[in-house]
């Protein structure tokens, strides 16, 4: 009940914290942290692309060390890639999606029938992912976002991103640095505030009624 559906947008700013926030809640969506405050009602496996993959390791490792992840290499590999981002258009990032076939999972439904699950695809962030002339560009961001969201279609897609400096007080009056069409045109979007050296993710913007709001 914090990330309902469709394309996400969740932004802090830079050097809060917002790859340690979000691997453990997709290792979460992935079935991956029994003990986590946050559980996925449909486990899913997870595509997350990032410009720096050992620090997403790291985060990773400590995890298990801590406790928090299940300790179980193969079934964390098998369920959670890591791939390194690389800065492509829109139109070469969708063209992708027929090669991610086997991130698909069957789950049993009560009534006896199967779903098939999509898996959620991480972009961290999305400056070190999708190539754009001007991130400022209204058009230019809302035909991306566009491409995305159509280019994926079924697939859950959450967009890592920067906002200026903020506390918590003033989070919602947040705005992702660049287009106002990267929150304009996605269903949601969830900003990392700090407050007194803690970290929060507060609701912004929703076209669906979580009951969780902060």
């Amino acid at each position: 009940d914090v990330i309902v559906a469709g394309t996400v947008v969740i932004a802090g700013e830079r050097g809060l914290g917002k790859t340690s926030t979000v691997i453990p809640m997709m290792l979460s969506a992935a079935g991956l942290c029994p003990n986590f405050p946050m559980q996925a009602s449909i486990s899913r496996k997870v595509i997350y692309v990032t410009e720096d993959p050992e620090q997403a390791r790291r985060i990773i490792a400590a995890m298990v060390k801590n406790g928090d992840l299940v300790n179980d290499p193969g079934r964390i590999n098998d369920s959670f890639k890591l791939v390194s981002a690389v800065r492509l258009r829109a139109t070469e990032i969708v063209r992708l999606k027929p090669h991610i076939e086997e991130f698909w999972t069957n789950h049993q439904m009560n009534d006896g029938q199967v779903y098939c699950t999509p898996p959620v695809i991480v972009l961290d962030t999305t400056n070190a992912t999708i190539d754009l002339e001007n991130i400022s560009d209204n058009s230019e961001v809302s035909k991306t976002v566009s491409t995305l969201r159509n280019g994926f279609s079924d697939i859950p897609l959450v967009l890592v991103g920067h906002v200026s400096k903020a506390t918590r007080s003033d989070a919602r009056q947040l705005s992702f640095v660049g287009a106002g069409a990267w929150e304009g045109d996605t269903q949601q979007s969830l900003y990392i505030a700090s407050d007194d050296g803690d970290r929060h993710l507060i609701l912004g913007k929703s076209r669906f009624s979580p009951e969780i709001k902060e």
